[in-house]
């Protein structure tokens, strides 16, 4: 079973936990979540995800990072959308074939069109790395992005197409890990109701990241425990809380403690 089975989580919620303790499985034999796939691929938006009837432009980084110590030729990183009725559109937006090296980390830009005559809906945007997208093993992720309306015979964006770049490539992890620690700038800032939080580590860590309201108190913890050298997303939602200032902080004992401030508006 592929980490993107949709067998996995989704047995009787009466049944006993996995033994990696998550939701029972279905099938003979469960799905192991706490081992890393070989190869994990992250799609993280850079841009709104909540597109208006005409349509508009998804931005996303995508990231491969492979836990294998060989190399493979003619490796594929491949994207498609998931349509509100669960469909894929059949075409394939974007397309790579790159060498995978050990270890390696590649890390690219892209750019999805959303066209105007789109369906209203929630949408799912798919990366998925193997070897052919016709078929065989596939790791993939993927984010979800909504459209308010269709237009038909609208001026706005007219095709499905995508586009991007490669910023890194056929090279080892060890070449393009960060080479200090930080925690960039939160993004959306100001945000309604998530934003993004990125840390870079150069090496593993114990990292602690937290929010705190303008009186000083704890609302929020987004990450306690050991990072792997790289850089590390989370997700502060602040549904149910009060618009206003909050502060992040990101600490690493002995070698960072920065604080940022983000704002909610509702």
């Amino acid at each position: 079973m592929l980490s993107t089975s949709p067998c996995i989580d989704a047995g009787d919620l009466t049944s006993p936990l996995d033994p990696d303790g998550t939701l029972a499985d279905i099938g003979t034999f469960y799905f192991d979540q706490s081992v890393p796939d070989p190869v994990v691929v992250t799609l993280t938006p850079t841009s709104t995800t909540d597109l208006p009837a005409g349509g508009g432009t998804l931005a996303f980084d995508a990231n491969v990072v492979s836990h294998l110590p060989g190399t493979y030729p003619n490796v594929v990183f491949w994207t498609k959308v998931k349509l509100p009725n669960g469909n894929f559109y059949p075409q394939i937006q974007f397309e790579m074939t790159f060498t995978l090296q050990p270890f390696m980390y590649v890390s690219g830009s892209l750019t999805q069109e959303v066209p105007d005559f789109a369906p209203a809906g929630d949408y799912q945007m798919w990366g998925w790395i193997g070897a052919s997208p016709d078929g065989g093993p596939c790791y993939g992720n993927y984010f979800s992005f909504t459209k308010s309306a269709a237009v038909i015979g609208g001026s706005g964006v007219n095709d499905w197409t995508s586009d991007g770049y490669k910023i890194a490539g056929d090279a080892s992890l060890s070449d393009v890990l960060p080479t200090s620690y930080g925690m960039e700038s939160a993004y959306p800032n100001p945000f309604n109701p998530t934003t993004m939080i990125s840390v870079s580590l150069p090496k593993t860590a114990d990292l602690t990241v937290a929010v705190y309201n303008v009186t000083g108190q704890q609302v929020a913890e987004l990450a306690d425990a050991s990072y792997g050298a790289g850089t590390h997303q989370f997700t502060f939602d602040a549904s149910g809380m009060a618009s206003g200032l909050y502060f992040v902080r990101a600490t690493v004992p002995g070698q960072m403690n920065q604080v940022q401030k983000v704002v909610l508006m509702k």
